[in-house]
């Protein structure tokens, strides 16, 4: 009695020789599943590093607008300073001729109080102290005053410097105020210029952590671009070497 021919389904075949490579089929699975994972996070890895970047070129950015702020400042601080400095000595030039005037004027008055007659220094008196009283014939009829004429040009070239000193001390004093203007306007212009420092110095930091950082997003980019070439080699020749092992009936 003839045999009848057994007939395999593909079916069977097929886990027939999944069984067969069971461990080569879980470790492919293991390295997919792990490429996957690892792929995976080169991705996390790349992004959370390009989100740094962006964060470091706003850093720098920032400071980049805070240094151009600080320069701005600086530059207006340093043009009113020259600008007072300027209208200062033109000041201080001025009030100095002013008090040499009056002190050869007072010199000149001086010397011509000195010769000065009664009725001269009776007048010269009468301007320098405006309270004082002359009424009737003060002079006598020997040329004298009630005073003698010696203590008159006394007094009278004394009282000569009250006006002038007065002067020279209201010239002075706002000699000395614009001088302590000048100054604290020099040491606001400081104060600006090692704050633009600072914030030049915080720019260079910031500049090179950011290098830094974009470096190591490049390089994280890179691993990922690679990883990824390496996931699709690794499946596209799994998926080959399966179907020439199962051409090849292995």
């Amino acid at each position: 009695m003839a045999t009848s021919p057994v007939t395999v389904l593909p079916t069977t075949i097929g886990w027939q020789w999944l069984k067969a490579h069971e461990r080569l089929v879980m470790l492919a699975l293991v390295l997919a599943v792990s490429t996957f994972g690892i792929s995976k996070y080169f991705d996390v890895d790349a992004a959370r590093k390009d989100a740094r970047v962006v964060a470091a070129e706003q850093i720098v950015t920032n400071d980049q607008k805070n240094s151009a702020a600080l320069a701005f400042q600086t530059a207006q601080a340093t043009a009113a300073l020259q600008a007072e400095v300027q209208a200062d000595r033109a000041l201080v030039s001025s009030l100095a001729a002013s008090v040499a005037a009056r002190n050869t004027g007072l010199t000149t008055q001086q010397h011509k109080d000195s010769f000065a007659s009664m009725a001269d220094i009776l007048g010269r008196w009468a301007e320098l102290v405006p309270a004082a009283k002359f009424d009737g014939s003060p002079v006598t009829a020997n040329n004298g005053i009630d005073i003698n004429l010696a203590n008159a040009r006394a007094t009278v070239i004394e009282l000569e410097k009250v006006p002038v000193l007065t002067q020279n001390l209201v010239d002075e004093t706002s000699i000395v105020s614009r001088t302590q203007d000048e100054l604290d306007g020099t040491i606001k212009v400081n104060t600006d210029l090692n704050a633009q420092i600072t914030g030049l110095n915080k720019n260079l930091t910031d500049s090179a952590n950011a290098c830094k950082v974009e470096i190591a997003a490049v390089k994280a980019d890179a691993r990922k671009s690679k990883m990824k070439f390496f996931k699709w080699g690794f499946i596209t020749g799994f998926v080959s070497g399966l179907y020439l092992g199962h051409a090849a009936g292995l």
